[in-house]
């Protein structure tokens, strides 16, 4: 039932956070690979073309005795490796903008001392 998968702080005993960087390495390290299954395996469906990671390459999103795909460590990885991703952004936006402020601030000395 979909209460098995309940996502409200009642249903969990929360044990810390997942580190952004962590999670994002996690991810970039897994290879995604284009697939179909064997006939009779997995969906059973043999002829739909899927992308997804193999069990043994991601461990950190299985389940099941690592042969099934964890949709919740999935998508708390990919939310984890966003911020990561967001938090380089934002480094890399600083140091732009102190780049550009210095160049301005240089380029009036620079402009107010020449003759």
């Amino acid at each position: 039932s979909w209460a098995s998968a309940g996502s409200t702080r009642d249903v969990k005993i929360l044990a810390g956070l997942l580190d952004p960087a962590e999670a994002l390495q996690a991810i970039l390290s897994a290879p995604v690979h284009r697939f179909t299954y064997k006939p009779g395996k997995g969906t059973q469906d043999s002829q739909t073309a899927y992308a997804g990671v193999v069990a043994d390459e991601a461990p950190w999103a299985m389940h099941f005795n690592g042969t099934i795909l964890n949709p919740v460590n999935t998508a708390g990885y990919s939310f984890a490796a966003i911020q990561a991703m967001q938090a380089e952004i934002d480094a890399l936006k600083a140091q732009i903008a102190a780049r550009a402020r210095h160049r301005t601030w240089r380029t009036l000395w620079l402009w107010a001392t020449k003759e």
